[in-house]
């Protein structure tokens, strides 16, 4: 449109109207184009947040195929970015936390009393039955063997401290195995500083796969290696 004075006999004026998109434009092409890429952390959000950009270039057409396509990529993209941080927490929670940290969390659970709390960090795989012990009185008595493992620790090593992963260890699949991990910690009690070694087992966890420890091992060449389970049903990490 134009503007202009007759009288005036000035050619017509431009007018200063912005026209309206009604096609998709390249910002919400490319805006479109991110969400897509679930494999990519943060590219369905940067896609989402183009998109949203781009709509108040369709303001003046509500019906457009731009301004649908940029609203649904709007959607899209949070929606994937939803699923992605969900299944980032159980990555961390189910694969990296049990390998970055290894038997500190059933540790801390055995030594705080909490032998349930010790048992869920294990294979579900693992049986434990009671065994019988002795006192100093000569008395028999029932415990579980990880109520056994866990007050051997304590009375060689005192209390649990913490346990991190040995980088300069090798952790190679055992077997040749992809569902089997063989890892080496650096345990630190109150009265030593000792070497775990543990055999993780990637198993079936409420419709879902998880790494779950098959085995503990304190070796101690003075007084005798310590293991949780002492006899796993396949493989062990005692050498």
């Amino acid at each position: 449109m134009s503007e202009a004075d007759p009288s005036s006999g000035m050619p017509p004026r431009p007018s200063t109207i912005a026209p309206v998109a009604s096609s998709p434009t390249g910002r919400t092409w490319v805006g479109l184009v991110l969400t897509v890429f679930a494999c990519c952390p943060g590219f369905p959000l940067a896609g989402a947040i183009v998109a949203m950009c781009s709509i108040p270039q369709y303001q003046g057409a509500v019906r457009s195929m731009g301004r649908l396509i940029a609203f649904a990529s709007v959607v899209i993209g949070l929606s994937v970015t939803t699923l992605q941080v969900m299944a980032g927490f159980w990555a961390w929670e189910n694969m990296y936390q049990p390998v970055f940290y290894g038997p500190q969390m059933a540790l801390q659970a055995g030594f705080a009393g909490d032998m349930e709390g010790f048992r869920a960090q294990f294979s579900h795989r693992v049986e434990v039955t009671e065994e019988l012990s002795t006192d100093a009185s000569g008395t028999e008595t029932a415990a579980h063997p990880d109520e056994l493992f866990i007050a051997a620790l304590r009375e060689r090593y005192g209390e649990f401290h913490s346990a991190t992963l040995d980088r300069n260890a090798s952790k190679l699949p055992a077997d040749g195995s992809v569902d089997k991990l063989d890892a080496q910690y650096v345990v630190r009690f109150s009265l030593d500083t000792r070497t775990a070694k543990v055999r993780f087992m990637l198993e079936t966890d409420e419709q879902a796969e998880a790494l779950r420890i098959r085995q503990l091992v304190i070796p101690d060449k003075v007084r005798g290696d310590l293991l949780f389970p002492t006899e796993p049903s396949s493989g062990t990490t005692h050498d």
